[in-house]
């Protein structure tokens, strides 16, 4: 509105000025020739400052909207990184519980077997202890045979008996009690008490030399009523 009032007050003022109708016509062309000018600039004007505006504010828009879906994808990664690691240190968790069990199962397993090793070496070396400690016996009693000391000899015999029946050896056993039969024989007196030592190892003769028993019940009982 200033602005068109200084174009009027121009305007008037050339008018005043001017004595001539050509000039008054010049004039007003001039004059409308720059209001149209102004005019359009001010339009101009506008249309920029409006643009100006529409994009200051879509820029501003674009930018709160990428804000935001930063933000957004922000959350989400975390939101996912969290599930990721809870998920990871459960499986982790897993991992080692099942490790553990597999590992306390083979543990066991293994501790078993040793103990399983362990016991059966040590049945076969307490075999092999009472099958040398049988042959001790015997080379005792072969030696007592020899020099005709039938009770030794049969004492000796029957501690062969025991250790090979302890390690199963059946020929070694009926060679034992047949060998005992010789020295009960042999001996010419034995005591009631050195008797009743004798039916002690009655219980490691097997079934199979039960007339082998039978033979030892009846020597013993030449010496009932006698004493050593």
């Amino acid at each position: 509105m200033i602005l068109i009032y200084f174009l009027i007050h121009d305007s008037l003022a050339v008018i005043s000025n001017t004595d001539t109708s050509a000039d008054m016509l010049d004039i007003a062309k001039q004059t409308i020739q720059y209001q149209n000018n102004l005019a359009t600039m001010g339009i101009i004007i506008i249309i920029a400052l409006t643009t100006l505006i529409a994009g200051a504010t879509l820029f501003a828009n674009i930018y709160i909207s990428n804000k935001k879906i930063s933000d957004i994808k922000k959350s989400i990664e975390f939101e996912n990184q969290n599930k990721l690691n809870k998920i990871s240190k459960d499986l982790e968790n897993e991992v080692k519980a099942k490790l553990n069990n597999d590992m306390k199962v083979v543990i066991n397993d293994v501790t078993v077997k040793i103990d399983k090793m362990i016991g059966d070496t040590k049945v076969e070396i307490t075999k092999k202890l009472k099958f040398l400690e049988a042959e001790r016996a015997r080379i005792f009693a072969v030696i007592n045979q020899k020099e005709e000391d039938w009770f030794t000899s049969m004492q000796w015999w029957c501690e062969a008996l025991v250790s090979y029946s302890f390690v199963d050896q059946p020929d070694m056993i009926r060679t034992s009690v047949d060998q005992m039969i010789v020295c009960l024989e042999n001996i010419k007196d034995l005591s009631p008490k050195n008797c009743e030592k004798v039916k002690e190892y009655f219980h490691f003769i097997p079934p199979v030399l039960s007339t082998e028993q039978d033979k030892i019940e009846k020597e013993l009982k030449r010496f009932e009523g006698r004493s050593k």
